[in-house]
């Protein structure tokens, strides 16, 4: 079962389970078939930054034809969640994690939360430095890229002090919009 949640995340329900957001790019021929099974005949799409915040399965790696009826006779992966590295460096270290081959080619949001106030530091794929959440207790960094092949995500405290933290991968969607106009 799919639907698209308010904002355009294409959701999908799996045997009954909870609702998740479906880590899918695409193409004008997924987009046909996701809009059509959802009832509409026209389609718009853009890339977004949400990610897949459940850790329960959900649909990825969607691939169409273009004619399909449902997203069910497309090929698919049931996935979902994010990948999670545990840290702690003294100073003057970082912690390295190879990501795996599953995420070659994907864009992916990076983040780290640094555990007892400790400030983290993204070092790769991308940089970022620690910000500090919504309730204060937490310092953390993200950034969003693209993996290529071989890489690594790397991690220190915040201008090479130490520190204790997760690093955590997850992928990006994108955004889709349905209607029964024609596209513009």
């Amino acid at each position: 079962e799919i639907r698209l949640d308010p904002s355009g995340v294409l959701q999908s329900s799996i045997s009954g389970a909870e609702w998740s957001n479906a880590t899918v790019s695409y193409s004008p021929r997924e987009a046909a078939v996701v809009c059509r099974q959802l009832g509409y005949d026209s389609w718009a799409y853009s890339y977004g930054s949400a990610t897949s915040e459940t850790s329960g399965v959900c649909l990825g790696d969607l691939t169409c034809k273009g004619a399909e009826l449902s997203v069910e006779e497309c090929q698919y992966r049931l996935t979902c969640g994010g990948i999670f590295f545990d840290f702690d460096v003294n100073e003057g270290q970082y912690a390295q994690f190879a990501l795996p081959q599953s995420l070659w080619g994907r864009d992916v949001v990076v983040s780290t939360v640094g555990l007892s106030r400790d400030d983290t530091e993204i070092l790769a794929p991308c940089h970022n430095d620690d910000y500090r959440s919504e309730n204060g207790d937490l310092l953390q960094s993200q950034c969003e890229t693209r993996v290529w092949p071989g890489e690594v995500v790397r991690v220190r405290g915040f201008s090479g002090s130490s520190a204790k933290g997760q690093v955590r991968v997850s992928s990006s969607v994108s955004m889709l919009s349905c209607s029964n106009e024609p596209a513009g």
